[in-house]
């Protein structure tokens, strides 16, 4: 990140590239590209992150629009510098006028190739062809042919109807906000209606694939207000006494519950950034309604999915993210695929470790086939089955039933292909049980371990295409891309 008086001075040259969040380096491209004679290059080895980080938006445009970019070498996950934290790349630009395209090449696995680097970009090559903005998906002329397919067939998440996309709550002072289970207790026991503003919270690290890890903590609720719903701010101090006397612990530097930082000052409720109309008030918040909701909720950081489909009205911190809306069994079924995760990969930015930002920005440009409620069943039966049994069957019945939820969300994109192979599924899927929220837990349970009786019988089609379907060149480009 630019910061400081760097930033300002940088600012005020002009630079196309210049971001505030962005780095560095991408001046170099710009500065080194400015001093160039026609028909000039420039090469630069730098981070990668310009490739598909938000901030490298102005740095592609600048890319696309203004330069000829002749040779790109993505060394991927590949740590060419052992003590740097950072992917880096190889980028050649000529100055002439932009054709729009380049020949890439990224490099594959963790461990530079035996070939030389010439050779192995000569044989390996593809031709990207490069807009103004967008991110420069590097691959294979099939992997390439395989995000086409997904671009093709599905409707980016930001353009579905009846989703929307927020972030939990920054409280500005998370020590005095958030409770464990027994200060929470002792609180409720003084005044019962301090229940009322104690509300169930996640941490972004408690949440996993398909399901949470609740560990007993509330956030005290005390709101700002909604005035485009007409909810009104929480009165702490007037309407909820014992929970203002709990917070004044935290108000001051005086406070016996002032937290002392490493410069001396101290951190306090009072001096907080993030605060309401009140200094007992959580900063304005427009969504706070939307946590009580169903929704799809994630970590941000993760080297994998790992969405959570929440309908117990869990508030979360702004180390999470979460959808409310429509068809969210549905949405969580692709979010959590091979096929949908393998796509976030070609546009995500990457840091050390493999690991991936899960942000707005990111998840949403994931395309997702629209489909009509009765298609979307077998995909929300499925979706029950795999959170009951991973929280209350044993884990062959749940890995079964999320390899079986994958290989339709494989069948959806690549319907064509499994046809031909003679693997389609979804055909033997029309009688699957269902299960309701009238039923009793018992009742579910049985369902389910019936059904993954017939279905894992040896002999079912059903099974012989899951165990099968890495036969399929699409598939398992996917999966090998993911491991």
């Amino acid at each position: 990140m630019i910061a400081g008086s760097s930033s300002d001075l940088l600012k005020k040259i002009g630079y196309e590239t210049y971001a505030t969040t962005g780095d560095l380096y991408v001046l170099f491209y710009e500065n080194g590209y400015r001093i160039l004679k026609q028909k000039g290059n420039v090469n630069l080895i730098t981070s990668n992150k310009w490739i598909n980080a938000s901030y490298g938006t102005k740095t592609r445009n600048f890319f696309a629009k203004k330069t000829n970019p002749k040779l790109l070498i993505d060394f991927a996950r590949v740590r060419i510098f052992p003590n740097a934290t950072v992917f880096v790349n190889i980028l050649m630009l000529e100055k002439s006028k932009a054709e729009n395209k380049v020949d890439a090449v990224a490099i594959e696995g963790n461990q530079l190739p035996n070939d030389t680097l010439y050779h192995y970009f000569s044989d390996k090559k593809v031709t990207l062809s490069i807009k103004a903005e967008e991110v420069w998906k590097i691959g294979s002329a099939k992997e390439l042919s395989i995000n086409k397919r997904i671009e093709d067939l599905g409707k980016k998440l930001k353009d579905w109807k009846g989703i929307e996309f927020f972030r939990g709550i920054t409280s500005g002072f998370n020590e005095a906000f958030h409770l464990n289970k027994l200060e929470a207790k002792e609180l409720i026991e003084v005044d019962k209606k301090n229940s009322e503003l104690l509300k169930p919270l996640l941490r972004g690290k408690d949440i996993k694939r398909w399901i949470y890890d609740y560990h007993d903590l509330f956030i005290i609720n005390s709101h700002n207000g909604v005035r485009e719903s007409g909810l009104k701010r929480i009165e702490v101090e007037t309407d909820y006494p014992k929970i203002y006397n709990y917070l004044l612990d935290y108000y001051d530097e005086s406070s016996p519950k002032a937290i002392l930082k490493k410069d001396g000052t101290y951190q306090t409720l009072k001096d907080r950034a993030d605060q309401g109309d009140h200094w007992t008030n959580l900063r304005n918040c427009a969504f706070v309604e939307e946590f009580e909701k169903p929704k799809i909720v994630w970590i941000e950081i993760s080297d994998r999915a790992n969405y959570a489909y929440d309908k117990q009205g869990f508030f979360l911190t702004n180390s999470a993210y979460f959808i409310s809306g429509d068809n969210l069994k549905y949405l969580v079924s692709i979010l959590n695929s091979s096929v949908a995760d393998y796509y976030f990969f070609q546009i995500t930015a990457k840091i050390a470790g493999g690991r991936k930002r899960y942000t707005k920005q990111y998840v949403e440009q994931i395309p997702i086939p629209v489909l009509s409620k009765t298609r979307q069943t077998p995909y929300e039966l499925l979706v029950d089955y795999v959170i009951l049994s991973k929280t209350q069957i044993d884990d062959l019945v749940f890995k079964f039933f999320e390899q079986l939820l994958d290989a339709i969300v494989f069948e959806l994109y690549f319907s064509e292909e499994l046809k031909s192979a003679s693997k389609e599924i979804l055909k033997h899927l029309e009688d699957l049980k269902p299960i309701t929220d009238a039923m009793s837990e018992e009742e579910k349970l049985a369902i389910i371990q019936s059904e993954f009786e017939r279905l894992y019988d040896p002999n079912h089609p059903v099974r012989y295409a899951i165990e099968t379907l890495d036969s399929i060149e699409e598939v398992r480009i996917i999966k090998e891309s993911l491991k």
